[in-house]
């Protein structure tokens, strides 16, 4: 494990059935472009194949994987996704899961941070002296 690696709890799903779930420790992997998941894994929540992908790892090689749908249940959000699925390996959260829930990888603290989606502005005036700010910043002195 790399000092730099971040990692993030989950919970994975087969779509058709939720029952059939498990819980998941997924290691961030800002240069993988899909999430993959462990053969045990699949074959645990009775997953079908839909199709299979050439796959390019980071040393170079490509390898045939296939492709399934799971449902990922991650800090609160849920959602199904395309997933390759490793023979041999480690759980990875991809880019695709990383920019459809707009999740940002802070390394240097080694966590996931997740978007401020309950932050809403109703409405602002800011006021200086009388002046909205608009007017502030156009007025020149």
């Amino acid at each position: 494990m790399s000092n730099k690696e971040v990692r993030i709890r989950g919970v994975l799903a087969n779509p058709k059935d939720r029952d059939l779930n498990c819980d998941v420790d997924l290691c961030v992997d800002t240069g993988a472009s899909i999430t993959v998941i462990p053969k045990k894994v699949a074959r645990k929540l009775k997953l079908q194949k839909v199709g299979s992908a050439q796959v390019q790892l980071a040393n170079g090689h490509i390898v045939e994987h296939d492709l399934v749908y799971v449902y990922l249940y991650l800090d609160g959000e849920g959602l199904t996704l395309y997933a390759a699925v490793n023979p041999d390996g480690d759980a990875l959260l991809g880019c695709d899961v990383m920019a459809l829930l707009q999740f940002q990888v802070d390394v240097a603290r080694k966590r996931v941070l997740k978007p401020l989606k309950r932050f809403r502005v109703i409405s602002m005036v800011l006021s200086l002296r009388g002046k909205r700010l608009c007017e502030i910043l156009s007025s020149k002195h």
